[in-house]
């Protein structure tokens, strides 16, 4: 039980610094992923940021204590229905709302979550002790390639009225990789602590590596997203994303076999056509009357000093 405690609150702990994250963005010019060194600027220079920091790294320091004796597979359902902390957040500290075609999709996102927890035959142990760099860099290189990619499109995006941004639902996407990317890193650290690893041991591995990078370009992606994009949509989708994306990838990075029973088998599949059905339905434009505090999408192109 001290175990799922712990990983409920390391998931309350990243909401909270969602929350702070968004207070600061709402304070900064407008960001754009293209122009790194000065979104990177904006954030050192922001008291509201370093005190999301603080918040973020605590819960990093619980979500490490709990994965060393709780599976993926028993700690990716309390992720996700530690959910209710943000919306709640959202909803009352930001005045944020959902409209109903929203709820569903997340809905059909927390049962695609639920499928896959369902297909494992059999809560496995996995270790990240013995995994080597390149099956690492085949996981986390995707991860950092999407938002980057993501970033140069969204800079390229036509001007205008009828110009249609990149939604919401796309950076939570983006965000949604690298936090369950970062989160598979955690777990391999948590291992390699749980087994007595010394800190120099763990720093010779390429997990602290990893994390370093797919981190720094998730706090860049998230903060670029809280100031166009309510809360509630980019890391409700983000968070469920990142728990999928975890137990996946994780299963098989970790060494876990796929499914061997047919019935588990098609659980899986039906968990990943209900996260693509999700994506699909998720409405492709913001509706800036279901938020209180919209702020406008900051035009491509330079950008003006004046916040």
């Amino acid at each position: 039980m001290r175990a799922e405690l712990l990983a409920f609150c390391a998931t309350a702990c990243y909401y909270l610094s969602y929350a702070i994250w968004k207070i600061a963005a709402e304070r900064m010019p407008p960001l754009r992923g293209t122009r790194p060194f000065h979104l990177a600027w904006q954030g050192v220079t922001s008291a509201w940021w370093w005190l999301g920091l603080m918040v973020t790294l605590g819960g990093v320091a619980l979500q490490i204590a709990a994965l060393r004796t709780l599976p993926l597979a028993v700690a990716v359902p309390i992720f996700v229905a530690s959910l209710v902390c943000l919306l709640i957040l959202a909803m009352v500290g930001f005045g944020e709302r959902l409209n109903s075609r929203e709820w569903l999709c997340l809905g059909l996102f927390a049962g695609a979550v639920l499928l896959v927890v369902l297909s494992v035959e059999e809560v496995p142990r996995l270790s990240g002790t013995s995994v080597s760099v390149l099956p690492v860099l085949a996981v986390v290189v995707p991860a950092v390639a999407i938002p980057v990619l993501l970033f140069v499109l969204d800079g390229r995006s036509p001007e205008g009225r009828h110009a249609r941004p990149i939604a919401g639902v796309v950076y939570g996407i983006g965000t949604g990789v690298l936090n369950g990317t970062a989160e598979l890193m955690i777990k391999g650290i948590a291992d390699l602590y749980r087994d007595g690893e010394g800190v120099a041991d763990i720093a010779a591995t390429p997990y602290p590596h990893a994390l370093l990078v797919t981190a720094i370009t998730a706090f860049m992606m998230i903060q670029v997203a809280l100031q166009r994009y309510r809360m509630a949509v980019v890391i409700s989708v983000g968070t469920v994303i990142a728990q999928g994306h975890l137990l996946l990838t994780g299963t098989l990075l970790y060494g876990e076999a796929l499914p061997r029973d047919p019935g588990a088998a098609v659980l899986r599949v039906l968990a990943l056509a209900t996260a693509v059905a999700a994506v699909l339905l998720f409405p492709r434009q913001e509706d800036p009357a279901l938020t209180r505090r919209h702020r406008s999408q900051p035009a491509p192109g330079p950008v003006s000093p004046a916040s």
